[in-house]
């Protein structure tokens, strides 16, 4: 019986070496010890899966979509815009659900200048957040609503009039030691939170402490495509300046010698559209007497007003249960709806927006036909030319308003390509690949891109 007790112990003492190396053998094949996002902000799908038709060289891109896998079209949330967004990439849910409803937050009295930058305003767990229980560190540049977070290495995206006074509060919000460390490689050398800037940061950060998770926000193709339009000379110009840059990244992995360690993404938060009108919702309200505007511009009292611009605006009540003015303003805005060549695409009922799961606050909300963006202003005529030439924040279903999603690297399928994607399927998508679960994530991992996760 001894002998027998003795055989057993030896048997196991054999198997259990052999089965613990099998699963952390499945396990290295299955997850990432590095994870770098990089969001290039409005780009559209099209860029990548037709370069030749913009005559775009877009070399680094393009490789990453060989070497790995991609969506056709990632939807994004409602509103489709930089915030609420990049909040979602980072969360796993819609802007109802973790608190970042629009770029700026509520004012009834003016356009609203009051931007969401601080984390503390995120009302769910994050990928940092999660990462950073399990032991994991963390580093993001320029990424949006993280002024104030708990992540290891960190400049955040804080603006303020230019990009030079941008700089110097994002300094100001950076971890100490990373600021210390970036005043003195940067020194003068670069003086403002330009993608140059963001990318140099991102290239020491990945160099010198090897982070587990990397978000990384580059701008500048979204203010070209806002000022000149989709497919401009400036826009293209600036995304093939973009994945340079992108290449810079890729070559800093292999020289901090972690590239065969590293899932990268390259992704963006919404696409663009053509907005070459303005119409000022707020004005017709304003003639409607639902806003009390003063001899000098401004309001004096409300009782609806509207919330966003670009693609679409929310209609919010004073008092939630004053039906009167909700049934003035609808048909107001019903009747508008029914002119030709009318600037509202559709209104988009409560019901509505809770399955989008948009703006909780709003008794519906406007969306821009083609062409159109929304505007703020009081007086005056509801209607003229947009100094810009690109907007969004439409519906995510709207035509070329999808984002774009491609991925590379350690633990991803070669050659997958996925016609749709909901960008909800980002955040648990990475954080199982750094080995953990986002339970309030409202959809799965998008494991048809991961290989040997069952």
């Amino acid at each position: 019986m001894m002998r027998l007790a003795i055989y057993f112990l030896v048997l196991l003492s054999i198997l259990l070496p052999l089965r613990n190396s099998a699963a952390t053998q499945q396990n290295e094949k299955t997850s990432s010890k590095h994870v770098v996002v990089i969001s290039v902000d409005g780009m559209i799908p099209d860029y990548y899966l037709n370069p030749s038709r913009y005559g775009l060289k877009i070399p680094t891109i393009r490789q990453l979509l060989r070497q790995g896998s991609y969506a056709e079209a990632m939807q994004t949330i409602y509103p489709s815009l930089t915030y609420p967004s990049h909040t979602t990439l980072v969360t796993g849910v819609t802007p109802a659900k973790h608190g970042i409803y629009s770029n700026l937050k509520f004012s009834p009295l003016e356009k609203g200048t009051e931007w969401y930058w601080f984390a503390e305003d995120i009302q769910v767990p994050t990928l940092w957040t999660e990462a950073r229980k399990r032991g994991l560190t963390t580093a993001a540049i320029g990424w949006p609503v993280t002024v104030g977070a708990e992540i290891d290495f960190h400049l955040p995206e804080y603006w303020k009039g230019n990009l030079k006074a941008t700089l110097k509060l994002a300094l100001e919000g950076a971890s100490p030691s990373l600021r210390k460390r970036l005043e003195l490689e940067l020194k003068s050398d670069l003086d403002d939170f330009s993608d140059e800037l963001r990318t140099r940061s991102a290239e020491i950060i990945i160099r010198d402490y090897k982070p587990n998770l990397v978000l990384l926000h580059l701008f500048e193709l979204d203010s070209a495509q806002h000022r000149f339009g989709i497919a401009s000379k400036e826009a293209l110009t600036t995304l093939e300046r973009i994945d340079a840059r992108i290449g810079r990244i890729v070559q800093a992995l292999h020289e901090a010698k972690i590239y065969d360690h590293t899932t990268l993404f390259v992704i963006s938060d919404h696409g663009f559209t053509d907005c070459r009108k303005l119409f000022h919702p707020r004005a017709l309200l304003a003639r409607a007497k639902l806003i009390t505007v003063s001899s000098t511009g401004s309001v004096t009292d409300w009782q609806v007003s509207t919330y966003g611009g670009g693609g679409s605006t929310a209609i919010i009540l004073k008092d939630p249960k004053d039906k009167g003015s909700e049934q003035a303003a609808l048909k107001l805005f019903q009747e508008y709806a029914l002119r030709p060549n009318s600037p509202i695409y559709k209104i988009v009922t409560r019901s509505e927006l809770d399955k989008l799961g948009a703006y909780p606050a709003a008794a519906f909300a406007l969306d821009a036909a083609t062409g159109y963006g929304f505007g703020y202003k009081l007086v005056g005529k509801e209607l003229e030319d947009n100094p810009d030439k690109g907007c969004h924040g439409h519906l995510p279903s709207r035509a070329g308003l999808y984002a774009s999603f491609i991925a590379a690297g350690r633990s991803i399928k070669q050659g997958v390509r996925e016609p749709f994607l909901k960008n909800t399927a980002f955040a648990p998508t990475v954080a199982v690949l750094l080995g953990f679960e986002l339970p309030s994530a409202e959809e799965k991992p998008a494991k048809q891109f991961l290989d040997l996760i069952k």
